[in-house]
C-alpha cells in the first residue's frame, strides 16, 4: 500500500495479496505482479492442488522463481470443454490470468501478452527467489559489478533458441540496447544511464554506465519483472517503434515450451525437446502440453477446478477458503502451506489519495481515512484470510528484514 501522506497511517489502508508457493515455477512468470490485472483480482490468490497431480508438476515448480498462486485439479479428470484436443493424461489445464482472447506473444507488450509468454517461451538472465531473498542465475551463469559503473555478465554456452540458433552475447547486447534505441520498451528509463554495451567473445557482456544506476539495473535483471532475453537475429528486423507493440505471432524463445495453437478461448503450448535446463539443471516437464483457458466467470472457474477440469488456477475463486478446510478431502484439494494465507505475498493493493486536492491535502483528513479502513478486517471478512494485511511500508513480507520496526511502532 502506498503511503497516504505525511503523518498518515497507511498500514490501515492496504493488504498484501498472496501468490507464490515455496517452489518456483516456469509457470510463475505468467502473472509477475506487474499491474496487468486489476488490484481486486490480484488481491485474492491461493494455492490448492489435487494430491496425485503434485508430483507431475514438481519439475515445473522447481524451474522458476516468480510463481503465481495456483489451484490444481486432477490430471486424470474428465476433459475440459475446450476447442483444442490433447491427451488428458499428458496435458495440464490452467486458468486465472487471461481475461481476453490470446493474440499477442510479445514479452515487451506489458498488459497484452498471452499467459505463458514470459516463462514458458522467453526467459530472463536471472530469477529471484523471495523465500531466500536471493537471485539465481538462469540464462546467465553470473553477474557482478566490476566497478561502480561497470557490470559483467557471463552466459551459459549451450542455450539455443527454439529455431535452432545459438543464444549468445549478441542477443543480450541487443536486448539491453533497446533501452537506448526504442523509447517504447518497458525498461526505456534505463537507457539514459547506459554508456556502452560490449560483447566480450560469444558468451560475455559488459555494460558500462555513465553514472551508477543500481535500482534501474536491478529492476531490469531481477525482480518480478525481470526482462526476458530476445533473439537478435529475429527482433533486429522489427522497427524500433514497433518492437514493444507487434503481436509476435511466431515466437522464438529459449523456454521449456513452444506455442502450439491459440483461439479465442485458449492458448496451447507443447514441450520443447531442446530446453537447456534439462541438461544443465536436471529439470524436465512431466507433461507434454499446457492449455491456458480464458477466464470468463469466477463461479464457472471454481466449478471447473472442483470438477478437475482445470489443474492450475490463479483466479479469485468464491468460497475457496471454506473448501480448503475440513471438507477439502472430498475434492482432493491440497495447499502449499497448511495454514492461511496458503502462499507467499506477491503484490500489495493500496488506496492512493490525490494530496493536491482538498480534503486529501489535509494531513488530518488522511489520518482519519487511514484509521477508518482496517486491512485486517478486509483480509479476514472480504477475503476469508487468503490474503495478509500489509504493514505500513507496503513492502512484501519477504522484505520484512528491511523494515525498521521501531519506526513502525512509533509512527505506523
Amino acid at each position: 500500500m502506498a503511503p497516504l501522506g505525511a503523518g498518515a497511517s497507511p498500514s490501515r489502508l492496504h493488504a498484501d495479496s498472496t501468490a507464490a508457493p515455496p517452489a518456483r515455477s516456469c509457470l510463475g512468470s505468467w502473472t509477475r505482479a506487474s499491474g496487468i490485472q486489476k488490484a481486486a483480482r490480484q488481491a485474492d490468490r491461493r494455492i490448492v492442488m489435487h494430491k496425485h497431480v503434485k508430483r507431475a508438476v514438481a519439475a515445473v515448480l522447481a524451474a522458476s522463481l516468480a510463481a503465481p498462486a495456483f489451484a490444481i485439479g486432477g490430471a486424470g479428470a474428465s476433459s475440459h470443454a475446450t476447442t483444442t484436443s490433447f491427451p488428458r493424461n499428458e496435458t495440464v489445464y490452467t486458468s486465472g490470468t487471461a481475461y481476453s482472447p490470446p493474440t499477442n506473444w510479445n514479452p515487451l507488450s506489458i498488459g497484452a501478452y498471452a499467459t505463458g509468454t514470459i516463462g514458458l517461451l522467453y526467459e530472463p538472465l536471472f530469477l529471484y527467489d523471495p523465500t531466500a531473498n536471493k537471485t539465481v542465475p538462469w540464462l546467465a551463469t553470473s553477474g557482478s559489478w566490476t566497478s561502480p559503473t561497470s557490470f559483467d555478465i557471463k552466459l551459459r554456452d549451450n542455450v539455443t533458441w527454439s529455431d535452432g540458433q545459438p543464444f549468445t552475447a549478441a542477443d543480450v547486447a541487443y536486448t539491453i540496447g533497446l533501452a537506448k534505441t526504442s523509447p517504447t520498451v518497458p525498461y526505456a528509463n534505463l537507457g539514459q544511464y547506459i554508456a556502452d554495451v560490449q560483447q566480450v567473445g560469444r558468451y560475455e557482456v559488459v555494460v558500462d554506465f555513465s553514472k551508477p544506476a543500481y535500482t534501474q539495473w536491478q529492476n531490469f535483471l531481477y525482480g518480478n519483472n525481470a526482462t526476458p532475453m530476445l533473439p537478435a537475429h529475429v527482433w533486429s528486423k522489427i522497427s524500433a517503434s514497433a518492437v514493444a507493440s507487434f503481436a509476435n505471432p511466431h515466437p522464438v524463445g529459449t523456454g521449456p515450451m513452444l506455442l502450439d495453437e491459440a483461439n479465442a478461448q485458449e492458448v496451447a503450448y507443447k514441450t520443447s525437446t531442446h530446453w537447456w535446463a534439462t541438461k544443465d539443471l536436471g529439470l524436465k516437464l512431466k507433461f507434454n502440453y499446457l492449455v491456458d483457458i480464458v477466464n470468463g466467470s469466477n463461479n464457472v472457474e471454481l466449478g471447473q477446478v472442483l470438477q478437475g477440469n482445470i489443474d492450475l488456477s490463479n483466479n479469485f475463486l468464491p468460497g475457496i477458503s471454506k473448501l480448503v478446510g475440513g471438507i477439502s478431502s472430498s475434492y482432493g484439494l491440497q495447499t502449499y502451506y497448511a495454514k492461511a494465507p496458503y502462499m507467499l505475498s506477491a503484490n500489495t493493493v493500496w488506496l492512493e489519495p490525490n494530496i493536491a486536492k482538498a480534503p486529501m491535502s489535509n494531513v488530518n483528513f488522511r489520518k482519519a481515512l487511514a484509521y477508518a479502513v482496517d486491512p485486517r478486517q478486509i483480509a479476514s471478512v472480504v477475503y476469508s484470510n487468503i490474503v495478509q494485511p500489509a504493514n505500513p511500508t507496503g513492502l512484501l513480507p519477504n522484505l520484512a528484514s528491511y523494515v525498521d520496526k521501531g519506526v513502525v511502532a512509533k509512527s505506523g
